[in-house]
């Protein structure tokens, strides 16, 4: 059996464009680094603003795979945040939560990328990052609106503070 080829006429399909953006600032003395993860071909203004803060020894631009699947065909802005870029220790909620709203002040003035007037912004982290942003959340919950862990060191209910948002958190009950 021969196969064909036919073509059909249709709607013009339009190309994904992830657009990262590594940037570097500098505030109240403390240097942050993040990557910024929109989908260009997303309708309309953004809606939801994702802050992730890196995990032990990770950096802002580890997270493009994880990053990408975030926000294809989504209207979310994602920044990963590495709130602490010249060491290991990922633990201080108050470190987090400036570097988050340093970066959130950036994502809100980029015209490129509006947001709407409703946006939500939601926290979260992966290993000691996840134990930041839940203690940044726990500490001024009127801040976000949500939180997600990234298998966050320590889990939630065992060392935590009860965070009163909507919270969905991934993570192993046994560690190695």
């Amino acid at each position: 059996m021969g196969s064909t080829n036919s073509t059909t006429a249709g709607p013009p399909v339009r190309s994904k464009t992830l657009v990262p953006t590594l940037t570097q600032l500098t505030c109240c003395a403390n240097k942050y680094k993040y990557e910024v993860y929109r989908d260009e071909v997303s309708d309309g203004p953004f809606d939801v603003v994702f802050l992730l803060g890196v995990g032990t020894s990770m950096r802002a631009d580890q997270y493009g795979d994880l990053a990408r699947k975030i926000v294809e065909g989504t209207r979310t802005v994602l920044a990963v945040v590495d709130f602490n870029p010249f060491s290991v220790v990922k633990y201080d909620p108050k470190k987090f939560a400036a570097a988050v709203q340093s970066v959130l002040a950036d994502v809100e003035a980029d015209a490129a990328a509006p947001l709407t007037h409703d946006r939500r912004v939601v926290v979260g982290g992966h290993s000691a990052g996840g134990h930041a942003a839940a203690a940044a959340c726990a500490a001024d919950p009127g801040a976000y609106d949500g939180f997600v862990g990234l298998d966050p060191c320590p889990l939630p209910g065992s060392g935590f503070q009860p965070i009163p948002l909507p919270t969905f958190v991934w993570g192993f009950r046994k560690k190695t």
